[in-house]
C-alpha cells in the first residue's frame, strides 16, 4: 500500500511538473507585427529629339576624322580630312520617368556603320552622360556624339546609318 501511495504521488508530480512546464512556455511565446510597403513609379523612356549629324567633309588621298562633341550645342572637329559648312548635330533625346530617380543612360560601345550605296565608314559613340538625376522635367536629357572614321579617297555619297540607345532606372 505504501509503494501505492509513492506511485500515485509520484504520477502526481509528474503530472503537475508538465503541467507547470507547458504553462512556462506559453508565457516566454511573443510575437510582433510589420507592414510590408510598395511604391510603383512610371515606366522610363527615351524619345529621340535630334539625329546625329557629323556635317561635310571633302574626302582626301589620307583620310581622317570628323569628331561631333556631346554637347547641345555641338561642336564639329575634322582632322586629316576638310569639314565644309557646318551642319553638324548631337543626337539629342529626353527621358521620361519619375522624379528623384537616377537613369543610367546606354550607347553602343562598338562602332556603328554608315553607308552610302556598297561604300561603308564606322563611327564610335559617347553620351553626354553615363546616368542622370531625374527631376522630372524637361530638363531630364542627354546628347549623344561620335568620331567617325573616313576612309582614303572616301566614295562621295550621302552617308546614313542607325543605333539604339537604352535608359533604365538604377
Amino acid at each position: 500500500m505504501k509503494f501505492n501511495m509513492i506511485k500515485s504521488a509520484l504520477v502526481g508530480s509528474a503530472i503537475l511538473a508538465v503541467s507547470f512546464a507547458a504553462s512556462s512556455a506559453q508565457a516566454a511565446t511573443n510575437s510582433a507585427t510589420a507592414n510590408a510597403t510598395a511604391k510603383i513609379i512610371s515606366a522610363i523612356t527615351v524619345t529621340k529629339n535630334t539625329d546625329l549629324n557629323f556635317g561635310t567633309a571633302v574626302s582626301n588621298v589620307t583620310g581622317g576624322t570628323v569628331a561631333v562633341s556631346n554637347a547641345v550645342a555641338a561642336t564639329q572637329t575634322c582632322t586629316g580630312v576638310t569639314c565644309t559648312g557646318g551642319g553638324q548635330t548631337s543626337a539629342q533625346f529626353s527621358i521620361s520617368g519619375a522624379a528623384a530617380t537616377t537613369a543610367v543612360i546606354t550607347v553602343p560601345t562598338t562602332a556603328i556603320t554608315l553607308t552610302s550605296g556598297t561604300n561603308t565608314m564606322t563611327a564610335l559613340l559617347s553620351s553626354s552622360a553615363p546616368t542622370l538625376a531625374l527631376l522630372g522635367t524637361a530638363a531630364d536629357a542627354f546628347q549623344v556624339g561620335g568620331t567617325l572614321t573616313v576612309g582614303t579617297n572616301q566614295a562621295t555619297g550621302s552617308y546614313s546609318g542607325t543605333f539604339t540607345v537604352s535608359v533604365a532606372y538604377q
